[in-house]
Order: C-alpha cells, then structure tokens, then sequence
C-alpha cells in the first residue's frame, strides 16, 4: 500500500477544500454587497437629456450631480418664469416634484402672486435667466444663479441678481424638491459659506 502517495493526496484534497470553501465564503460576500447595493440602488439607468452634452446617471436612490443639476435648472426654469396666464399651469406642474411637505408654502406664494393686482390682468410678467449652477453634495442642495427680470406692461423692467437654493433627495427613482430658498445677490451660501458666516441670519433679521 502506497501510503506517503496516498497522504499526500489527501494533503491536496484537503488543501483544494480549503481554497474552494474560501472562494465560496468570498464569492457569498461579493454577492451580499452586490445585493444590498441592487437593493438600495434598484436599476441603475443611463441616459443623456437632450440639454445635457453628457451622460449622468439616475439609480433608484441617488443620482450623479449632473443630473441633479440639469433638475434644478429645470425647476427654476418653470417655477420663476411666470406670467398671469400661465401661473396655475405652473403650480400644478410643480405639485408632481415639491415634497409635499412645502407644497402648501410654494403653493400660497404662487396664489398671492396670482392674486397681486399688480401683477394680475397688467401684463407683468417674471423672467429668470440662470447663468450659474452649483451641486454641493454634503449637503445634497443645487444652487441656481441669475438675473430675475420683472417687465411690467409698459415695457419697463427690472432686474435683480439672485439665488435659488433647492433642497434636492432621490425617492425610488425620482427627483423631488424638499426644501427651496430664495435670495438677492450672486454669493451662493454653500456649507463653507454658511461656516465663514455664522450669524448671517440674526444679522439679516436686524
């Protein structure tokens, strides 16, 4: 009986266990991590928008900053280029991507709007013109730059430098507006602003 041959196979069947059951292990935690990413991310979908001259992603809970910028451009777009005739249009439309938490806020400023008699039956109208765009991903918020004119009906306008400040979370695919603030001037209040500036709002409310 040829016993050294036969411990020694045994050494390599044992040996060949061993690399197997660690490849298993290995291969079940890959799977696992694959999962619970497929889990939280569902199906990923690429896709380029026509305004956009590159490809972005949009997953089931997050989305690239292009993406989330190209959304923002879009919500300032239809939401601060308003007229008497199309204001209803316009909230309707922003109701299927404003967190219904401030809907109702978004909504009564609109309405107010609306009923400005200033601004209803005069032929004014509220034009935004973006000219920069920024995505802070610590705080997942799209800063919106540019001129808001206001023409009135004779013809005369008004422009004003200002911000839009979006709030912005992916929810099962789809972009949503959790919170919106609006103010004059070109300095966008980033995180680092915000930090180099601590008491701006209390100084703002003297």
């Amino acid at each position: 009986m040829k016993v050294p041959m036969l411990f020694r196979s045994l050494q390599a069947a044992t040996a060949m266990v061993i690399v197997l059951t660690v490849g298993l292990v290995i291969a079940i935690a890959v799977g696992g991590i694959a999962v619970s990413r497929a889990m939280e991310q569902r199906e990923r979908i690429i896709l380029i928008p026509p305004y956009l001259d590159r490809q972005v992603q949009l997953g089931w809970s997050a989305a690239s900053a292009d993406y989330l910028k190209s959304f923002g451009m879009y919500f300032t777009t239809l939401a601060a280029n308003v007229t008497p005739n199309n204001i209803d249009f316009v909230a309707q439309n922003l109701e299927l991507f404003v967190d219904s938490r401030i809907f109702p806020d978004v909504r009564r400023t609109l309405k107010a709007t609306a009923e400005n008699p200033q601004f209803r039956g005069t032929g004014s109208s509220l034009v935004f013109q973006p000219n920069e765009i920024l995505f802070e991903p610590e705080t997942m918020k799209v800063f919106v730059g540019g001129t808001a004119t206001h023409r009135d009906a004779a013809g005369r306008k008004t422009d004003t430098e200002m911000i839009y400040e979006l709030g912005v979370e992916m929810r099962t695919g789809r972009p949503w507006i959790t919170s919106i603030e609006t103010y004059d001037g070109r300095e966008m209040r980033t995180q680092k602003w915000r930090q180099q500036h601590p008491n701006f709002r209390e100084e703002a409310g003297k």
